[in-house]
């Protein structure tokens, strides 16, 4: 019997991609795709890998051949109709429109130079039937800073 696995405390995801132009693809990613540069090596030659953050994830970008189709990374960003934006204004081609899928996101998908699919959405909060919200007049006394956080939240959710 083979022993259990032990209970592993994994904080972070680093996908790597396979792409045959590294300094292309951190040029691509960074003023096409919104990325910002995180390193490339070597430092005294044509770069081999590179590092490229979208947030706080970071993609490693390696200098190899891909597959005829290439790798499917997602991303789940905070608005994906504000970013599809960025990227139709940066003339990066969308492989699938955007739209709210049956799993729960709304995202859209581009390919990168080398033919890797990267998708970009979010959380849709409000799929499904309508929750009806049953109001109660309490008197109270609610402080001006969780009222505003309150606020907040139900329209992230978007709920009333």
């Amino acid at each position: 019997m083979s022993p259990a696995a032990p209970t592993v405390d994994c904080d972070r995801l680093h996908p790597g991609l396979p792409v045959p132009d590294v300094a292309a693809a951190v040029d691509f990613y960074t003023n096409k795709l919104g990325f910002t540069r995180a390193f490339t090596w070597p430092d005294d030659a044509p770069p081999m890998f590179a590092g490229v953050n979208l947030g706080h994830v970071q993609v490693f970008l390696e200098r190899r051949e891909a597959p005829a189709d290439g790798a499917m990374v997602a991303f789940v960003v905070g608005d994906a109709d504000e970013l599809l934006a960025f990227h139709q204004a940066q003339g990066v081609a969308i492989l699938e429109p955007i739209a709210d899928r049956e799993y729960g996101v709304r995202d859209y998908m581009v390919r990168d130079l080398a033919g890797n699919r990267l998708s970009f959405g979010h959380y849709i909060y409000n799929q499904g039937e309508p929750v009806t919200i049953e109001r109660v007049d309490v008197p109270l006394r609610l402080e001006k800073r969780l009222a505003a956080l309150l606020n907040d939240l139900a329209r992230h959710k978007r709920m009333s």
